[in-house]
């Protein structure tokens, strides 16, 4: 899977880590598949099984995509960047020394394979794939840091699936050359 490329936009896919929440994957398939997402993987163990509530929940998209369960996705990540790869990683803090970046500061070639991941609304990104990632980004939220306080700080997140279709919107747009 990862030693194709393409010659006018590279290739996105969608790692899902620990999803298991029916409702939460379906609206994440749902996304992944009106972006135009080439590719979903999720972990052979922890993941939502597809299930006739995620695909109601996917508005039938769950049909229409191709779904693949990783083993060992840590070494799958890094074949994949060994073979080019960039890994786009969801982070709401860093971790072990390494930045989060606002997604719209990332900087990405239309011809890029990218991989992004999503984690858990509860556990987030597992460590140890944090740590293959190439970047940590993170959604700024519309207002500013000094306007942040009481009320603002109550909703401090997005909704998984809102955050994947954000970031996939600007991947894309980014991948079309936009």
């Amino acid at each position: 899977m990862c030693i194709r490329d393409r010659s006018t936009w590279g290739y996105l896919w969608v790692y899902y880590d620990q999803i298991t929440d029916p409702q939460n994957f379906g609206a994440l398939l749902r996304s992944a598949f009106f972006f135009g997402v080439d590719g979903i993987l999720v972990d052979e163990d922890k993941r939502c099984p597809l299930t006739p509530a995620v695909s109601k929940a996917s508005a039938g998209a769950m049909e229409l995509l191709e779904v693949y369960c990783a083993e060992r996705v840590d070494k799958l990540f890094k074949e994949c960047k060994n073979s080019g790869w960039r890994i786009i990683s969801a982070s709401v803090t860093p971790i072990d020394g390494k930045n989060i970046t606002p997604m719209t500061d990332i900087k990405i070639q239309p011809n890029e394979n990218i991989i992004l991941v999503m984690g858990s609304e509860y556990e987030g990104i597992r460590k140890h794939i944090l740590n293959t990632s190439n970047d940590l980004v993170y959604i700024r939220p519309g207002i500013s840091e000094e306007d942040y306080k009481f009320p603002f700080t109550l909703v401090d997140s997005l909704n998984v699936s809102v955050s994947c279709g954000v970031l996939l919107s600007h991947i894309k747009n980014k991948l079309h050359g936009g």
